[in-house]
């Protein structure tokens, strides 16, 4: 079953303020250079424009439940968690995600293990398309995706690896008994 995700105002800005310094950025070029660079410079920009108005519009991004797992899709690559190694789907609360954050945040600050708590931090926040806020002193800690209502519900997925997932379906709830009706916990 298809779910779309929850997205931003934020996201909309950004991409608003992305293009606008692109064309005032191209503006500014042509009148300093000649014809052959600002074409050049003005591709180049173009392209790199393009690459992060798709990532940062969370364009072509959904979560699918299928009979074997939850398929995430996101703009350039697609995820795979297996039923099979899911113990727990629930949902969450804008608070509680923030609390579970920054309980990874501060394990990571903490360790000497290298990039390690940095990956679990990543691997717990890469399949959301909001940002969640730390509840205490709202610090962002996707990038920069938008702050939401204190009333938004998140999804926990937890595998048995002790691996956390947080997604952020528009319907969170359908969401969760979707999966419950594929023998998850």
């Amino acid at each position: 079953m298809y779910f779309k995700p929850l997205k931003s105002r934020k996201n909309r800005r950004l991409l608003i303020v992305l293009t606008v310094s692109f064309l005032v950025f191209c503006i500014w070029i042509s009148f300093f250079s000649d014809i052959l660079f600002t074409a050049v410079i003005s591709s180049v920009s173009f392209i790199l424009l393009s690459f992060m108005i798709i990532e940062s519009g969370k364009f072509g991004w959904s979560y699918n439940i299928e009979d074997d797992g939850i398929r995430v899709k996101r703009t350039f690559k697609k995820y795979f968690i297996p039923f099979k190694d899911i113990t727990s789907v629930k949902e969450i609360s804008r608070m509680q995600a923030g609390k579970l954050v920054e309980k990874v945040r501060s394990k990571s600050e903490k360790s000497r293990e290298g990039l390690k708590p940095q990956i679990v931090l990543g691997r717990l926040l890469g399949y959301s398309t909001v940002s969640v806020t730390d509840p205490y002193n709202k610090n962002e800690y996707t990038g920069g995706a938008g702050r939401l209502n204190v009333g938004e519900k998140f999804v926990l997925v937890q595998k048995e690896g002790g691996n956390n997932y947080i997604l952020s379906p528009f319907d969170p709830s359908g969401f969760v008994r979707e999966c419950r009706k594929h023998t998850v916990k």
